[in-house]
């Protein structure tokens, strides 16, 4: 009876064991991934960081973090299209909602100051 006790305690660790490995390689990808879209923003390089961005949008769609980088870049990327043009408007509407999102998650009061400053 010790030894099927035994066995299953050992099954359920090692189950335990690689989903905390995959959680963890995971949010270790994700801040990876949010280190690489934060240096191509401060380059001005915000379609490469909007390519970064769009798959990470689908899967982490409840991370502030990853709404307030999509904002981000969007604002960014409007700043070279035309003044006045629809793209430009279009683009700002779309940062607004990732700003909104981005604030009921919780985000720091930067992602403020930056709607205060589209307004």
């Amino acid at each position: 009876m010790n030894l099927v006790r035994t066995t299953f305690l050992i099954i359920g660790l090692l189950i335990i064991s690689c989903y905390m490995r995959g959680a963890v390689a995971k949010t270790s990808s994700l801040a990876f991934d949010l280190d690489e879209i934060s240096y191509y923003l401060s380059i001005s390089k915000y379609d490469v960081a909007l390519d970064v961005l769009k798959p990470l949008i689908a899967e982490y769609s409840d991370n502030k973090d990853v709404m307030k980088y999509m904002a981000f870049a969007l604002i960014g990327k409007s700043s070279m299209v035309d003044t006045g043009s629809d793209l430009e408007k279009e683009l700002y509407r779309k940062s607004i909602e990732y700003l909104e999102k981005a604030l009921l998650l919780g985000a720091d009061d930067e992602v403020l100051y930056l709607m205060l400053g589209i307004a």
